[in-house]
């Protein structure tokens, strides 16, 4: 029985041609049958590639899809902050454009959102360069010390908040940053 909850899945996409439509059918088929009020977007941050040309065809193939385009790149914040203010549901997720993350999992996350106001995933087996992980480790223990906030994998980009927790912030960066900031 699909679940009453609402929700927005959106990925911020910049020139993720190859990416882009196979992450968005693969998403609408996890939620069909299992969401009963959802919608899915993207949002092209200003691609010089055929991004555009995919979405407007994926609007054409799934009611429930919907791009969102920039004519001018913005950043990954500017594309994240983008994606928030045009969600409609209760419930907003994103992942990154790229398909790197399993989409399926988003089932995990809606058995979780109950109990909190975020849920945030995290990559096992992190796919960086060393001295990518060492920074990555450097900033979460930073944030930690300055904020009080603890977690597993701050930059990972495969979340889950309730829409109201959203509207509560005022975003200061268009940057990588966002992923601070939303917490």
């Amino acid at each position: 029985m699909p679940t009453r909850k609402s929700l927005t899945v959106f990925f911020p996409a910049h020139n993720e041609e190859e990416n882009i439509g196979p992450l968005v059918r693969k998403t609408h088929e996890t939620l069909n049958g299992k969401v009963e009020d959802f919608e899915i977007l993207a949002i092209n941050d200003g691609s010089t590639d055929g991004t555009r040309m995919v979405l407007d065809e994926l609007e054409k193939e799934i009611p429930e899809f919907r791009g969102v385009h920039h004519e001018i790149n913005q950043g990954y914040g500017g594309a994240v902050q983008t994606g928030f203010r045009s969600a409609t549901k209760d419930l907003v997720f994103f992942s990154d454009g790229d398909g790197q993350f399993d989409i399926t999992e988003i089932s995990l996350f809606l058995d979780a959102i109950d109990d909190y106001e975020a849920v945030l995933g995290f990559r096992k087996d992190r796919q960086d360069p060393f001295h990518r992980k060492v920074f990555a480790k450097c900033w979460g223990t930073l944030i930690r010390i300055l904020f009080g906030i603890r977690v597993r994998d701050l930059d990972c980009a495969f979340k889950m908040f309730r829409r109201e927790h959203i509207e509560s912030i005022q975003f200061e960066t268009q940057g990588a940053m966002i992923t601070t900031e939303l917490l």
